[in-house]
């Protein structure tokens, strides 16, 4: 079976809820908003955007995305479909770091293994260039540490060479109970 890869920002935050992130800071400042350029937003979204001009020209391109709710809460189920194309090769040791979109300050401890996420959707690890078609579900978990309601999705090579970012909403419902 040919195996297709994405990069989903929504399907990679499932990744980060299940493990340890740091402490939240003092006193967050979650109703800053942070302003994204009309022509980062990922096409078929108008929630979704790459971090950058430089990671809409990467090796992965994503030609639509849907995702239900629109803009996810921490205890929500997301489901969600990508479709795209993977230009370069990339396979075991890819991971993915997530930042506040603000303070640029990394939100999980450990880097997240991209593979791992990869077989919860039946996908192996070792895939090659092409199309790509991934459905997805996953629960949001929280997010100490967000003082946005925006998080950067950072996926790298085993040889910490950054592929991309996405820019994804999230409301963390740690802010509601503070």
């Amino acid at each position: 079976m040919k195996l297709y890869t994405v990069f989903s920002s929504i399907a990679i935050l499932t990744i980060a809820s299940a493990h340890c992130v740091l402490p939240a800071p003092p006193n967050p400042s979650y109703q800053e908003q942070i302003v994204v350029e009309e022509s980062l937003f990922v096409p078929g979204s108008r929630i979704l955007a790459f971090c950058s001009h430089e990671d809409k020209k990467n090796e992965i391109s994503i030609t639509k995305i849907e995702t239900y709710p629109d803009v996810p809460a921490t205890g929500d189920t997301v489901h969600g479909r990508i479709i795209g194309r993977q230009r370069g090769v990339f396979g075991p040791g890819a991971y993915v770091i997530f930042r506040d979109s603000k303070t640029r300050r990394k939100l999980n401890i450990e880097p997240v293994d991209f593979c791992k996420f990869l077989k919860t959707t039946g996908r192996d690890c070792h895939y090659p260039t092409g199309v790509f078609d991934l459905r997805f579900e996953f629960k949001v978990r929280p997010l100490p540490g967000l003082t946005t309601m925006m998080v950067d999705l950072e996926l790298y090579s085993r040889y910490d060479r950054r592929i991309t970012c996405l820019r994804a909403p999230v409301i963390n419902r740690l802010w509601m109970e503070e």
